[in-house]
């Protein structure tokens, strides 16, 4: 059952939306309001799943109520209700969740239709919450487009659901982790992912482990806990790791951590920090204007000469001799 909360400064059209809400399933009145304020109060309190609103009320338009609502209850649906087209209000459609725009007098048909909209979109929404594996997914030349999500969703052998989230990293939904994983761990050229989150823990953190996976080259370790220890890695490689710190991370001790990780990981704990942390020195030589200096500290050496030893031993060429090569090269193609 999912719960609905009307706004509508006419009581009559209130009366009438909720006996056209007796043919819908699935919703729950939980508040019809006739001042927008006192709406917008209670919806803060409890926010509900969907908010059906009109648009002209006084003390408060239905555009800073769908504001507010955004603002407080982002994953709460808007069903908008009015007597005149606004082109204001369908142009902020997506970014304020709204469902379905319905003109007054409001038709039967496409109230049931807003409704069947809603009752899709908010079973997705709990789908994604509960039953879904998520990793953040980060296209190796900056720029997330179609064409990175046509080829996972080509490539990749169970069915997933691809939500960008900005310019440059997208959300990566499934439900077949085991054929997924073993995937991902092939490292599909031009894509870096991060570790794999399960439902109801926080995604945030992934987008700083799938640039780390893309720019040192590794793939996230099924083994757990291990992957917590890369992740503690590639979010924080600018700091000071020690072999006591990341066993304090997974409660081992230091010697078995250290054993351990080469064995799962094939590399050993010391030589993975440093890939993480040269992968991510060859990231900024190539994107930003930083100084050496800058780039070295930003990657977890405070020594600017250790660092550009290290750098020569591992890419062949010094700091600035790369970046040079990267300025001159043509932009890598997807």
């Amino acid at each position: 059952m999912y719960s609905l909360v009307m706004v509508d400064d006419e009581i009559w059209t209130l009366r009438d939306m909720e006996m056209l809400l007796r043919d819908v399933e699935g919703f729950e009145l939980i508040g019809a309001f006739t001042n927008p304020v006192e709406a917008e109060k209670a919806i803060r309190q409890s926010p509900p799943d969907v908010v059906l609103t009109d648009l002209k009320m006084e003390e408060m338009t239905g555009h800073m109520l769908m504001k507010a609502v955004h603002e407080s209850c982002p994953k709460t649906r808007i069903i908008i209700c009015s007597a005149y087209r606004d082109f204001d209000a369908a142009r902020d459609a997506i970014k304020y969740n709204v469902v379905d725009y319905l003109l007054k007098p409001i038709m039967k048909a496409d109230f049931l239709r807003a409704f069947e909209t809603a009752r899709a979109l908010l079973s997705r929404d709990r789908m994604d919450d509960t039953a879904f594996t998520r990793q953040r997914v980060v296209a190796t030349n900056g720029l997330w487009t179609e064409a990175h999500s046509a080829r996972i969703q080509k490539e990749a052998p169970c069915p997933c659901r691809i939500m960008p989230m900005d310019d440059a990293y997208a959300l990566l939904y499934y439900d077949q982790a085991e054929s997924m994983q073993a995937w991902i761990q092939s490292l599909p050229e031009g894509f870096g992912f991060s570790r794999e989150i399960t439902a109801g823990k926080d995604a945030a953190p992934q987008r700083g482990e799938a640039l780390a996976a893309l720019c040192a080259g590794f793939s996230f370790t099924l083994h757990q806990p291990l992957d917590k220890v890369q992740s503690y890695i590639a979010q924080h490689y600018a700091e000071k790791l020690t072999l006591a710190s990341l066993a304090d991370v997974i409660s081992f001790s230091a010697a078995y951590l250290c054993d351990l990780f080469r064995k799962k990981c094939g590399i050993q704990l010391f030589s993975f920090i440093k890939q993480v942390r040269l992968g991510m020195a060859c990231h900024l030589l190539r994107t930003t204007s930083l100084p050496i200096n800058a780039i070295s500290l930003q990657v977890g050496y405070e020594d600017n000469s250790h660092f550009c030893r290290e750098f020569k031993h591992a890419m062949g060429v010094t700091p600035n001799a790369y970046r040079q090569a990267a300025e001159g090269s043509a932009p890598a193609e997807f």
